[in-house]
């Protein structure tokens, strides 16, 4: 069953996972993470096999332009994007690659960070973001619940235990208007020291009313 938070974020997600394996035992693997439509873009992969079968899996653009062709008004994009993305996985096998350095690399090392879920309380996220720690993870992206007074509790929360070092990140999935993002952003670097960053999701259709609004009242400026 899903739970929705703050009528946008759900707590409960899915994978699906595509393997596409040649004639000559090279196989690429790819998933999609979805909060919902798990079962209809695993339905819409396996509807899209008979289009990949006999052909030559590194011309990967042309596969999809062909699968674009087939799926864009019917299927859900997300599977069209895992098959495409195995097909990377793949031709980088193929050529004995990663893929970064197939698709062209600037550089050999990232600094990685954890990625939290949307859980129901503070104990379970200060579980996980302590697990993280443990890992070595010195970056950890928080899934918060879209309301920005418990978000911002959050944040403290979670600054407590992890220190001033570690950089947090906000994700709301879109659930924030324009002032309720700009509140948690202020809120979120009041209560860090050093080291941190905040990234605040707003919804599309919000933001672009309220940038309606401010261009009606001015004419923006270069500079």
């Amino acid at each position: 069953m899903s739970t929705i938070v703050a009528e946008r974020l759900i707590l409960n997600l899915s994978n699906v996972v595509v393997r596409i394996k040649t004639d000559e035992g090279v196989e690429g693997v790819a998933g999609s993470t979805t909060y919902l439509g798990a079962h209809a873009a695993a339905s819409a992969a396996a509807e899209l096999r008979p289009l990949l079968v006999g052909e030559d899996p590194i011309y990967r653009e042309r596969l999809w332009t062909r699968l674009n062709e087939v799926s864009t008004i019917v299927l859900p994009p997300h599977a069209l994007a895992v098959i495409d993305c195995a097909l990377w996985d793949l031709g980088a096998k193929a050529a004995g690659l990663p893929v970064y350095k197939l698709l062209g690399a600037q550089r050999d090392s990232l600094t990685a960070y954890a990625s939290t879920l949307t859980y129901a309380d503070l104990a379970t996220f200060e579980r996980e973001v302590a697990a993280a720690l443990e890992r070595g993870f010195r970056a950890v992206k928080l899934h918060v619940w879209g309301d920005p007074d418990r978000d911002l509790e959050l944040v403290t929360r979670i600054r407590a235990l992890a220190g001033p070092k570690v950089a947090l990140m906000i994700d709301a999935v879109g659930s924030y208007d324009v002032p309720s993002a700009l509140r948690v952003a202020a809120g979120s670097r009041s209560s860090a020291t050093s080291g941190s960053r905040c990234r605040s999701a707003t919804s599309t259709s919000r933001a672009t009313r309220c940038w309606r609004r401010r261009s009606t009242s001015r004419s923006p400026r270069a500079r």
